[in-house]
């Protein structure tokens, strides 16, 4: 199975059986939105693979998804709460997908930016794979980076 094919089954089945939302692949990784608030969780995996899973998505997916996990209306929960649970979502995917790659590896804990119009960068770890999806009428953004070690 191709990684981006990994990426996208993982994706899709974490948002849907946990957060009951259903993720749809979508034609445009490069369109996000630089004037809205963004949330962007990032979580490292070490060892004999050594790489970042990152899941990015505006504000109010976010609050959509914490609503649904949380049994709250959207108006009602709370900046820890969408941290918490962007942060589980992505640490998830990062398990998931870390039981794909060559092992033993271990993930770091999560870390979440929240903000609009930044710009993360980790130094010396290209690009592996980005996916969009639409979700809930919201773009969802899932990038994987390689840390090449032989530099």
């Amino acid at each position: 199975m191709e990684f981006v094919d990994e990426v996208v089954a993982s994706t899709q089945h974490i948002w849907t059986s946990v957060a009951g939302l259903n993720p749809h692949p979508h034609s445009q990784p490069e369109t996000l939105y630089r004037q809205e608030r963004l949330v962007t969780c990032v979580i490292q995996i070490t060892g004999a693979w050594r790489g970042v899973v990152m899941q990015q998505c505006s504000e109010e997916l976010a609050r959509q998804v914490t609503s649904t996990m949380f049994g709250k209306a959207p108006a009602d929960v709370i900046t820890n709460e969408i941290h918490d649970v962007i942060s589980e979502l992505t640490n998830m995917l990062g398990g998931s997908l870390k039981a794909k790659l060559p092992g033993p590896s271990q993930l770091s804990l999560p870390t979440v930016i929240e903000d609009q119009d930044y710009q993360l960068v980790i130094p010396h770890t290209p690009l592996l794979c980005q996916v969009a999806f639409e979700c809930q009428g919201q773009r969802l953004m899932v990038t994987v980076l390689h840390q090449n070690t032989n530099r």
